[in-house]
């Protein structure tokens, strides 16, 4: 086996694996986009509160 061989061949794997594990997004992702969702909408209600058209 060539060298160049057994160098791929562990980078395909953790590449695969990681590619697997990240396909589903888990509870804590999920609720870590709602905080993000929620904490952007509270942004542009505060700049819409604040925004002063001239």
């Amino acid at each position: 086996m060539s060298s160049l061989l057994k160098l791929w061949i562990p980078i395909g794997l953790v590449s695969l694996i990681l590619l697997v594990g990240c396909a589903d997004p888990g509870p804590a992702e999920e609720v870590g986009e709602e905080i993000d969702e929620t904490v952007e909408d509270a942004g542009e209600a505060i700049d819409d509160a604040t925004n002063n058209d001239d």
